[in-house]
């Protein structure tokens, strides 16, 4: 992903995609640091969700791995 397209980067934990519509050109999912681990069954189901919909209205997404 080259990010210099972007003007705008909104880093979000992915247990809390209820704040991710503000304007940003991309949002960056976190599922390990920032997520509470009690937490993080429901934010993969929440991920996968999210991106299924997006792929079925065409939006580009991007999937990597970071450790």
């Amino acid at each position: 992903m080259n990010t210099s397209q972007f003007r705008s980067l909104l880093f979000l934990p992915a247990s809390r995609l209820d704040i991710a519509e503000h304007g940003a050109d991309a949002i960056i999912l976190d599922l390990e640091d920032v997520v509470v681990e009690a937490d993080k069954p429901l934010a993969r189901k929440m991920l996968g969700e999210l991106l299924g919909g997006l792929q079925q209205k065409d939006v580009e997404t991007s999937a990597y791995r970071y450790d």
